[in-house]
């Protein structure tokens, strides 16, 4: 397989992966925000709950491909920089986001909880830009 040959079945995976993303994010947004109830739009819940589950498998897909174009980018080693790279252009934004949702969800507006909502979003992935953290460890 030559470095620079398409893979059409990485856009269809893709695609579908996106789709599975933007359906699960429907359904957790209308289960805390607008389906307060069991028998609304006739589905119960465990059901609804059961589609939403089998959706989650969209967000390891796109790691997938990000994993799958590196090493078929990269057969050999990685160039000069690489490193570097990822740490500007993902930790350093992990870090950054990781403080900034540290405030928009902190309880306790002190030293003490601003900072241990900071280490929880930085060490535990507490917070909505953890994929990114997954991302870098690949």
């Amino acid at each position: 397989m030559s470095k620079n040959k398409l893979i059409n079945e990485l856009f269809w995976l893709r695609f579908i992966a996106c789709l599975a993303v933007v359906v699960g994010h429907a359904i957790q947004t209308s289960e805390s925000h607008f389906l307060p109830d069991d028998s609304a739009l006739g589905i119960s819940a465990e059901i609804r709950q059961v589609i939403y589950l089998s959706l989650l498998f969209g967000t390891p897909v796109f790691v997938f491909i990000s994993e799958f174009l590196l090493a078929k980018s990269y057969p050999v080693n990685v160039p000069k920089g690489f490193i570097k790279k990822r740490v500007q252009y993902l930790l350093v934004p992990y870090l950054f986001m990781s403080v900034v949702y540290a405030f928009i969800e902190a309880e306790v507006w002190s030293v003490k909880g601003l900072s241990l909502e900071i280490a929880m979003n930085i060490f535990l992935g507490d917070s909505t830009v953890y994929f990114i953290l997954i991302i870098f460890q690949h």
